[in-house]
């Protein structure tokens, strides 16, 4: 199997899951927002399970890897744009990394005005 087609699987899969839910959004008469804040929250739980299994990358079983590695693509850009956010001290020696409250927060605040 070459590159191309393994790419061509993802693009294929990924359509049918959009063509599914957009089949599914239409049969039971949900609105654009109701679908946006059903995306947003996947989103979300995706999120946060990023943020909770990254200092244990490296431990995770190869399946579970190559979703963290996808979900690395995804986040890396956008938590880059945080980057310049200071860690807040919460204890001695104990930080916290803003970047990843600032994100998750600014989705939540997207979830409750949608």
């Amino acid at each position: 199997m070459s590159i191309n087609d393994s790419n061509m699987k993802k693009a294929d899969s990924i359509l049918i899951v959009t063509a599914f839910l957009l089949l599914m959004a239409l049969l039971f008469h949900v609105g654009a927002w109701t679908f946006l804040k059903f995306v947003v929250a996947l989103v979300i739980i995706g999120f946060v399970l990023y943020w909770k299994l990254f200092p244990y990358r490296h431990q995770l079983y190869p399946k579970y890897a190559k979703v963290m590695d996808s979900g690395e693509k995804v986040f890396s850009p956008i938590l880059s744009l945080f980057s310049k956010l200071p860690n807040a001290k919460v204890g001695d020696k104990l930080f916290v990394d803003t970047k990843f409250l600032v994100f998750c927060s600014i989705l939540l605040l997207i979830l409750v005005i949608v």
